[in-house]
């Protein structure tokens, strides 16, 4: 089974007892690799709206089943600080959300998103923990290890909304921050509709989980369970 949240209802997005199988942009597979079997399950096209949390799992039915859980951040683009001599600049539509993921060399103690400068009002939101929000500004760790990657998100953008923010970790000794420009524009009539599609870049995310001998890239806080476990992952487009 591959689902959207838990394996319930609506949120099964693939249930089968093939070795393969597909719906829409989804794909599951079981196979041998070695000496473990292998469930792999991927989402295909990806979209902001594809973020949020899945599992995957076997079993003879949806209550006895063992689950993997993972999280899916889909970013418009992973800041690394490698291009700092050109600021980052999104052209946006009203109504329409963002989100950036920040990666730094190592996590610090406090993560902050800011309109500007951080300091005062400008500060938007900031946690000591792995994610917040305040209405609709979001921030949180995709990652505890190193390298450690933020990623910061504003919903129901309006143009008032344009301008420069900051990603910044603070800790005892040192602060890093990566910055990003927005613009937020009216809707044009003529990129609606079917038009507008043509300006995504399809994008495919595979997960694999190793059954048996489970190995996974952990980015949020995993917990040892039958049924469930954690999993993040930030993918860029």
């Amino acid at each position: 089974m591959f689902c959207r949240e838990d394996c319930e209802g609506e949120n099964i997005l693939i249930k089968t007892t093939d070795v393969r199988a597909q719906t829409g942009r989804y794909s599951i597979e079981y196979k041998r690799e070695s000496t473990v079997y292998v469930l792999s399950v991927s989402i295909s096209k990806l979209t902001e709206s594809d973020s949020g949390q899945y599992s995957c799992g076997l079993g003879g039915s949806s209550s006895s089943a063992s689950y993997e859980r993972f999280g899916i951040v889909v970013a418009e683009a992973l800041l690394d600080g490698n291009d700092s001599a050109q600021l980052k600049h999104f052209d946006k539509e009203t109504g329409s959300s963002l989100t950036v993921g920040c990666s730094f060399k190592q996590p610090e103690n406090r993560a902050l998103f800011c309109r500007g400068e951080c300091g005062g009002n400008n500060t938007l939101v900031q946690t000591d923990d792995v994610k917040a929000q305040r209405g609709k500004y979001n921030i949180g760790y995709a990652s505890h290890t190193d390298p450690g990657v933020l990623y910061v998100s504003i919903t129901q953008l309006t143009k008032s909304d344009s301008g420069r923010y900051r990603c910044l970790l603070s800790g005892s000794s040192s602060s890093s921050f990566r910055e990003f420009e927005v613009t937020v524009t009216d809707v044009i009539p003529s990129l609606t509709g079917q038009n507008q599609y043509g300006l995504y870049v399809g994008l495919t995310l595979t997960v694999t989980i190793i059954l048996v001998s489970v190995s996974v890239l952990i980015f949020y806080k995993k917990r040892s369970s039958k049924r469930k476990g954690t999993l993040g992952l930030t993918v860029t487009r």
